[in-house]
């Protein structure tokens, strides 16, 4: 189903105290975005890229998008209504080579400046043609900035507001970064036994190298792959394998049981809804505890 977020300001004089109070004495608040036409409209194919957006865009921009957790990661189909959406948005961004029917437009200069393609950018480039790219932190980065520099580009009045928002994101990031650096560093020995290949490159951005990448859905799983499994999780004496977040609790348990080791998820999607993953920040610090918890030596 096609989902739609608008970021609303609030205007009250006690969370007005209270954004001053945490900028402090020394940081001036960020510029409020100027008056402008109506905000720009940015549709991504997933939810975690467009929060990405609206991190970067704040008051200036709605974001759109098409699926999230609890929906089917496959190439999204290009029905019509979601090509309508596409062809009316003021800036689009694509998640892979598969989602060709978003990329209507590329070839002239004036529909490639609508267009963010996440396999180009340089941190992208040795990616494996499953992987989550928006999950690599790298990636993010460079997404977040080719995004306040679009912005900049249709709204230069608002380009210190767009690279206040943009510092900020990175920001934060980079905190959650460093910190599961740190953790993961006290590991000496790491073992990522995985049933997708999306999670690839995200973690090997951190450091570890992937044990197992099946192409069956894991709750497609045939009992001799489980043997393979088991087999592998015992020689590296891993401590968990890890499934994709979608895969019921019940199957799950039916998993552990079959391979001999925990199954932990990774969240490729999160939500909109508030009580979930709802920001990629959020997104990002879950799927990085759960390395933290799974990715050690057995023994």
């Amino acid at each position: 189903m096609m989902r739609t977020f608008a970021t609303l300001a609030a205007a009250c004089l006690i969370a007005a105290v209270v954004v001053i109070g945490n900028w402090g004495c020394d940081r001036a608040p960020p510029p409020p975005p100027a008056k402008g036409p109506e905000p720009k409209h940015i549709v991504s194919s997933v939810y975690p890229v467009a929060d990405i957006a609206r991190q970067i865009g704040g008051k200036r921009v709605t974001v759109q998008w098409f699926i999230e957790s609890g929906q089917p990661l496959t190439e999204v189909e290009g029905i019509l209504e979601r090509r309508n959406a596409v062809r009316t948005a003021d800036l689009i961004i694509n998640r892979g080579p598969h989602e060709t029917w978003m990329l209507g437009g590329a070839d002239d200069p004036f529909g490639a400046r609508r267009i963010i393609r996440l396999e180009t950018f340089p941190s992208a480039q040795s990616a494996s043609p499953q992987a989550h790219l928006w999950l690599d932190p790298n990636v993010a980065r460079e997404l977040s900035i080719e995004i306040a520099k679009r912005l900049a580009a249709v709204e230069p009045g608002n380009e210190a507001y767009f690279q206040e928002n943009l510092k900020k994101f990175q920001r934060e990031m980079d905190a959650i970064c460093d910190d599961a650096r740190a953790k993961l560093a006290k590991i000496p020995q790491k073992h990522f036994l995985c049933t997708s290949a999306g999670f690839s490159t995200f973690v090997l951005r951190f450091g570890i190298d992937e044990a197992l990448a099946a192409v069956e859905p894991s709750e497609a799983l045939a009992p001799q792959r489980l043997r393979g499994i088991r087999t592998i999780a015992g020689g590296l004496r891993a401590s968990a394998l890890f499934v994709p977040d979608d895969i019921p609790p019940g199957i799950r348990r039916d998993i552990s049981s079959k391979v001999g080791v925990p199954v932990l998820t990774l969240d490729p999607l999160g939500t909109s809804a508030p009580s979930g993953r709802s920001t990629y920040l959020q997104l990002l610090r879950y799927n990085l505890d759960q390395l933290i918890a799974g990715v050690g030596d057995k023994s």
